[in-house]
């Protein structure tokens, strides 16, 4: 094969590490021409960064809460590019946890006590599966903690297509690191929110690529929005970033308790 043909079936190989799937493309929004018109607001908006140390990510708040969400596709800076929103929906059966993410990926993971495991990743677009085995370690009673080290875990993989024959192996390495916590607003309401970011590196026979995800997570409620990027390594040389963020719309946030 020339070496055209193995850096396309690298990239192809590589599709499924998004988290969120990639940004759609293609997707933007027409406004009708006026003489003056105002600035768009971003979709998410921040308040300052500050530390917590009793703020603990809990396994349950790593997905969104259970049933249908919804989710505004946005750039990084949270400017709404697509029309409408998309739909994410998480089914839990027992302790298994199946999060079909706005664009079509599913993740596939379970809650083992304090501890959430990944066992694969679905990706319709690329008919890709990806396996991994022991399941990658997400979340443990040993991380991630709020302002220390990163919580690091890696794990052996396969990426196989949908209809059966494997095409690519090699080892997928994240690491997870509290930032802090932040007070995040959203369409679907105003919290405060722990700020986690995710490093997931793939390193397969062909290709490399790494995705830094971060995502402000509110108690009880599971994120709320994330931002992303994402390289592709083919032989060694980048072939490109992509850049993203998703912003929930619903439900609302649940009105926040009263100090006791």
């Amino acid at each position: 094969m020339t070496c055209v043909g193995h850096a396309t079936r690298a990239r192809r190989a590589l599709a499924w590490v998004l988290t969120f799937s990639a940004a759609a493309t293609g997707l933007t929004a027409c406004a009708t021409p006026r003489t003056q018109q105002a600035r768009p607001q971003p979709m998410a908006t921040l308040g300052e960064m500050r530390e917590d140390p009793r703020a603990i990510l809990a396994p349950r708040d790593l997905y969104p809460i259970d049933g249908k969400s919804e989710w505004i596709v946005t750039d990084d800076a949270w400017m709404r590019i697509a029309d409408g929103v998309r739909v994410g929906t998480i089914v839990r059966t027992g302790d298994a946890i199946e999060w079909r993410e706005p664009l079509g990926t599913t993740t596939e993971s379970v809650i083992d006590g304090s501890s959430v495991q990944l066992r694969r990743t679905i990706v319709p677009g690329d008919k890709s599966i990806s396996v991994f085995e022991p399941p990658l370690l997400l979340v443990s009673p040993d991380g991630p903690k709020p302002s220390g080290a990163a919580f690091e875990t890696e794990s052996p993989m396969r990426v196989e297509w949908i209809g059966g024959g494997e095409r690519d192996r090699g080892t997928g390495r994240r690491s997870s690191r509290v930032l802090g916590t932040s007070r995040v607003r959203t369409p679907a309401g105003e919290a405060d929110a722990l700020v986690v970011e995710n490093t997931f590196e793939a390193h397969l026979k062909m290709a490399r690529a790494r995705r830094v995800t971060t995502l402000w997570i509110v108690p009880g409620e599971g994120p709320v929005a994330e931002r992303w990027s994402q390289t592709i390594f083919v032989f060694g040389i980048p072939t490109g970033t992509s850049r993203g963020a998703f912003v929930r719309s619903a439900p609302r946030l649940a009105a926040p308790r009263p100090a006791p």
